[in-house]
């Protein structure tokens, strides 16, 4: 068949980062307006807004500014495939990790 298309990066996804202090788990919630994206970051009790958000075709880039474990900006670099979500997020200085994510609501798209 080929490559699923991308649709949209609109809605809810489960994610595991992989960080240099183990694994985490995020929500994510992205809203397109045009080539923006709005939407939070979620992980250990705490929401962040996402800031820069940028979407082109299947490809988006943001950046989410967390206070702990330490104070930092997050990096977020991401491709669309159907359901799933695919990436490297930055941690600053502390290097970067690989992101994967699906839709929260597990929509065929």
């Amino acid at each position: 068949m080929g490559k699923v298309p991308y649709m949209t990066f609109d809605g809810t996804w489960k994610c595991m980062l992989k960080t240099p202090m183990g694994p985490e788990q995020l929500s994510i919630t992205l809203q397109s307006q045009g080539d923006g994206l709005m939407g939070t970051v979620s992980g250990k009790g705490m929401d962040t807004p996402i800031e820069s958000g940028r979407s082109n075709g299947d490809s988006a880039t943001w950046k989410a500014k967390v206070k702990k474990p330490m104070a930092v900006t997050l990096d977020f670099n991401v491709t669309l495939s159907g359901n799933e979500l695919k990436g490297t997020v930055k941690f600053g200085v502390f290097g970067s990790g690989a992101l994967r994510g699906i839709r929260a609501d597990g929509t065929e798209v």
